[in-house]
């Protein structure tokens, strides 16, 4: 692909919603397939074991293992902004609070929420408040986490803020799924960070289930799912952007780190459908590796050419055990969506989305698909 070809292909999966608005504006958001990231913001990890994981992740902070653990905690390579240009459109996010250095806990605020920043995050709300959870800590600033601790919230959002702002016909969906050392400090944290960068384009509650065209028409651009599996009730009274994840989005889980079982557990999960009418059904194209095989693929790295040559698989990383599923996961896919009139996929959610980008631009034609069979009926 020359430079010319490549820049109209990129051109294409930025605005893939605007470039389809004809097509798709009738259409609801769970009625769309919809490119995702998994752990999407993971690509830049520190030598932090995040606060509130487990004793075994606190092991991956430890300076001879880290350079093995950051590739079992990294699932992205490219920054928020970069994934939203290449075409992903659901960003599924896992926060920690960090502690402050000094350990206090006097309910201040380092950073205002709502001062003017750059990029890098800086301005993110600190939070020095005891646990009201009967969590033992809180503090900190509010970082990405998937085992070591990632990049500030803000930046997130600030790339969010900065790519909705120039593409007018994207829809994107943040999925706060898991919080670590989080108390009532904490969630109010995000949601002033949420207001600040991303409030004119926020997604209410009168409007999901909404068509695009609604959504397009009211400028609002940005779904922010929640999870409300701990004690965070409070959160959701006073914003009606803020929506509980367990209303508007079903993402069940495989668990498992082998391909078929995989695929046998995706089959179960589309199958049985979404418990509520106007969900958000997320497929998770992901395999989880085991300590096990963590473990095995450490020690099978010096003969891991001789194994492979035996027809052993033995992955170094996630980003291994991702371009191993990929073209199965894309067969798949295609499969599920050639026997069924109805759309089956709904959020495709995968690791290393925007390596080869061979599930964002399926996802893609998928939809163009649908469109050419409802035009045909």
């Amino acid at each position: 692909m020359d430079t010319a070809q490549n820049e109209r292909h990129l051109h294409a999966r930025a605005n893939w919603m605007s470039l389809r608005a004809n097509a798709l504006g009738n259409k609801k958001l769970k009625d769309i397939c919809l490119p995702g990231s998994h752990n999407a913001a993971t690509q830049h990890l520190e030598r932090t074991t995040a606060p509130g994981t487990n004793a075994v992740a606190k092991v991956y902070s430890w300076r001879a293992v880290f350079p093995f653990a950051v590739k079992w905690s990294r699932c992205q390579n490219d920054t928020i902004r970069e994934q939203l240009q290449q075409g992903i459109r659901y960003l599924d996010l896992r926060l920690t609070a960090s502690p402050t250095h000094d350990g206090s806990h006097d309910f201040s605020f380092a950073n205002d929420a709502d001062s003017s920043s750059d990029n890098t995050g800086d301005e993110t709300p600190m939070i020095h408040d005891a646990a009201k959870r009967g969590k033992p800590f809180s503090g900190g600033s509010l970082h990405i986490t998937h085992s070591l601790q990632g990049i500030r919230l803000a930046v997130v959002l600030s790339e969010v803020a900065d790519f909705v702002k120039h593409h007018e016909h994207e829809i994107i969906v943040l999925d706060f799924q898991h919080f670590y050392n989080f108390s009532a400090q904490a969630d109010h944290a995000v949601v002033s960070l949420v207001k600040k960068h991303l409030n004119e384009w926020l997604i209410t509650e009168n409007m999901v289930g909404k068509t695009l065209a609604e959504l397009w028409q009211a400028d609002q651009r940005v779904l922010v799912s929640y999870g409300d599996t701990h004690d965070n009730a409070h959160v959701f009274h006073s914003n009606n952007w803020l929506h509980r994840r367990s209303d508007i989005v079903h993402s069940p889980w495989a668990n498992v780190e082998d391909a078929q079982l995989l695929r046998t557990g995706l089959e179960q999960f589309l199958s049985a459908g979404r418990p509520k009418q106007d969900q958000l059904f997320v497929l998770q194209g992901v395999l989880t590796p085991r300590t096990g095989m963590i473990l095995k693929g450490v020690g099978g790295k010096i003969c891991c050419g001789a194994l492979r040559w035996f027809g052993y698989f033995l992955p170094q990383s996630i980003q291994e055990l991702a371009t191993n599923l990929e073209d199965h996961l894309c067969s798949w896919l295609q499969e599920w969506h050639a026997e069924h009139d109805e759309p089956r996929c709904n959020v495709v959610m995968v690791d290393y989305a925007t390596d080869t980008g061979k599930i964002i631009d399926l996802a893609i034609m998928l939809n163009n698909e649908r469109h050419q069979r409802t035009w045909a009926s």
